[in-house]
């Protein structure tokens, strides 16, 4: 060090450049070299240009850096410094949204394998996780709730899961139940997109098909409703194959229903209370508000039943404001309960709409074994009280 200040000192005198005054303190100076988390980048003193303009030091971020520094007016040389920690930045941000394509068309690659059957439906699926979660899952020993649907889902018998799953047979299974009271009302039922008779539903309703998450229209008014544009939709969707990640999905018959559209905001859905029952007793609510119906994208919060206490096991970026517990939480309990007494982990849908309980639908792979939008202790903490049954 005593060498560079003797060639900045000699500089200064010969008249080619002033000296340059450091404001990091020595202390400051090796605690952010010794620092593991920050990318240490070294200052250079490179030779000034006799037109009296200095050049900037080099920010070496890597071995061989992009570049020596840039060429500033005097007394504002770290202004080059900033310029290429920001190209730097850049640069890592370029670099993480290239991987985060290769995600993206990883897990594409693997869906249309899936679809063309080129591979199974658990190496699909573990595939899959392992993309979304960044490990492969133990399905010999699950711990969590992500890992126990997917072992459920392998390893034990699925059939009465495909049929509470069907959103169009489980009105029957829910009408021998005792709670055919919560059916959203039904207008048709059809086997193709031809066979929806528009001129028979009423000014406003709600078109889906049985199987799946997403497809879902809403129409608001029927007199401005593309009818040829949604046909179009409807059609694609019945004809789309199932990519095979959640097998019981893949015994229902795809058919499409009309139903009531519930009142909500226009653009949104109405919020959605999502009791995750363990060993038939409810145990989670998980509420989903602020839903637009065009990305279904929505804000999470997490609570204990009964007591509604917030557990903050939200991820990042998907937690949304306190909800107020639902007026009906102890009839959405009670009925979660009739529904779930035969499953080890499964999931009952409730709206609360118009002063009064309206069934949702029944999911036993949660996000398809795939959950990130739960912190991953409260997954652990779902899946501790989950007891396994005998798996094959």
């Amino acid at each position: 060090m005593a060498g560079a200040g003797e060639s900045a000192r000699t500089g200064c005198r010969s008249g080619k450049f002033r000296p340059i005054r450091l404001s990091v303190r020595t202390r400051d100076f090796h605690s952010l070299k010794s620092s593991s988390t920050l990318l240490w980048a070294t200052p250079q003193i490179h030779p000034i240009p006799e037109a009296g303009v200095r050049k900037a030091p080099a920010f070496n971020f890597f071995s061989r850096g992009l570049g020596s520094g840039c060429f500033l007016a005097p007394g504002s040389c770290y202004r080059g410094i900033i310029k290429q920690a920001l190209n730097r930045l850049l640069l890592i941000i370029q670099v993480l949204m290239m991987k985060r394509m290769a995600s993206s068309l990883w897990r594409r690659t693997v869906r249309q394998l899936g679809k063309w059957h080129v591979l199974s439906p658990r190496l699909t699926s573990v595939c899959l996780y392992r993309i979304a979660v960044g490990r492969m899952p133990d399905l010999d020993n699950p711990r969590d709730m992500n890992e126990k649907i997917l072992a459920l889902s392998f390893r034990t018998d699925t059939s009465r899961w495909s049929v509470l799953a069907d959103k169009y047979g489980v009105r029957k299974e829910l009408e021998g139940m005792g709670l055919g009271d919560m059916l959203i009302p039904l207008y048709q039922v059809a086997d193709s997109a031809d066979g929806i008779d528009f001129d028979a539903l009423p000014d406003s309703f709600v078109l889906k098909t049985t199987d799946g998450f997403s497809r879902t229209l809403v129409v608001r008014d029927k007199a401005a409703c593309d009818r040829g544009e949604i046909r179009r939709t409807l059609r694609r969707w019945m004809s789309e194959r199932s990519v095979g990640d959640e097998p019981h999905y893949g015994r229902i018959k795809r058919r499409i229903i009309a139903e009531r559209l519930l009142p909500s905001p226009e653009g949104y859905g109405p919020t959605d209370y999502k009791i995750f029952c363990c060993d038939g007793e409810p145990l989670y609510c998980l509420v989903c508000s602020n839903r637009r119906m065009d990305t279904f994208r929505s804000e999470f919060k997490i609570y204990s039943l009964p007591d509604w206490r917030d557990l903050h096991g939200i991820s990042k970026g998907w937690e949304g404001g306190q909800c107020t517990a639902p007026v009906h939480l102890e009839e959405m309990m009670a009925r979660a309960r009739v529904i779930a007494k035969e499953f080890p982990l499964v999931r009952v849908d409730f709206y609360e709409e118009e002063g009064r309980v309206w069934f949702g639908e029944v999911t036993f792979t949660s996000a398809a074994g795939r959950e990130v939008k739960l912190t991953q202790e409260m997954l652990s903490e779902i899946g501790s009280c989950v007891t396994m049954p005998v798996m094959k």
